[in-house]
């Protein structure tokens, strides 16, 4: 029996934000006698749903509420008066000649045609963004939002003046499918496994876990689709191997916020573009 007054002690001494999650020390684990100084125990604002990290206590300090996953409010970003151009000697990537070394280099990695044109991937052999792939970057509405930049012979990654990387994620509109989604850092991560990965462009930030668990939480809300889909709002969190304990730590905070989020710790000295391709395809497949 979780000790529920004490909790509330501890939330009514905590300063709290008008909406979402807070942090402090959890009271029962300082009662058994742990004396560390992580605040492992989450409160939210929202639903008065409580869970410590360490302890695993968990409940609701408010028994009248629903018990659903609380809503995530997420402010829109700002709509900016122009965004990033496109470099202007982009070209699409075809069969052509012009084309092939950046093509090559794509399939080398383990990126497929459809990938290719379905991510709309442009080449530059001219100017600042020479010998740079270019893929674009779009909101949950299809909305330009930027463009990643990769070197074909060096490892040089670019992103243009005044694009918000915070909120922007590659695939995103794939966050509004009812499918099971991969969680990943940078596009090359995801475009082996296109159409089912969406990229934080990084390891991923509160902020964008928000967005994720909102948009998830829109597919688990769909009757529609809870019907014909198993869970309906699965992820699954596959960082880079040296990132294992991030990507539990994502999964973990997904969780609370009401989405059928999991972990998958990869091989050591791989990602999930240099993975074993067994180990993401069955783990998305247990899923469906």
């Amino acid at each position: 029996m979780v000790d529920k007054d004490a909790i509330r002690s501890t939330v009514g001494d905590m300063t709290l934000p008008d909406s979402g999650w807070a942090r402090a020390i959890c009271p029962l684990c300082v009662e058994s006698g742990w004396d560390g100084t992580n605040q492992n125990l989450s409160y939210n604002v929202d639903s008065s749903y409580f869970y410590c990290h360490r302890c695993h206590a968990a409940g609701y300090l408010d028994s009248g509420r629903q018990r659903l996953p609380a809503v995530v409010r997420v402010k829109a970003a700002p709509v900016a008066v122009e965004p990033p151009r496109l470099p202007p000697t982009i070209f699409a990537l075809d069969g052509s000649t012009r084309s092939a070394p950046f093509v090559s280099y794509l399939l080398g990695r383990g990126v497929s045609w459809e990938a290719i044109q379905g991510a709309c991937l442009g080449g530059v052999d001219l100017g600042f963004y020479q010998d740079h792939l270019i893929v674009p970057v779009v909101d949950q509405g299809y909305r330009y939002q930027g463009f990643v930049a990769r070197n074909i012979k060096v490892k040089d990654y670019r992103y243009p003046k005044g694009m918000d990387r915070v909120l922007s994620m590659f695939n995103a509109p794939r966050l509004l499918d009812p499918a099971p989604v991969l969680i990943v850092e940078g596009v090359f991560d995801a475009l082996p496994w296109w159409p089912h990965a969406v990229a934080c462009l990084g390891k991923p930030v509160p902020k964008q876990l928000a967005i994720i668990a909102a948009a998830r939480q829109k597919i688990f809300l769909d009757p529609e689709n809870i019907s014909s889909q198993r869970g309906g709002n699965s992820v699954i969190v596959a960082l880079d191997h040296d990132a294992s304990h991030e990507s539990w730590a994502a999964a973990e905070q997904l969780k609370l916020m009401g989405v059928d989020a999991h972990f998958l710790q990869l091989p050591m000295g791989h990602d999930p573009g240099t993975a074993p391709p067994h180990i993401i395809r069955d783990a998305l497949e247990r899923l469906r």
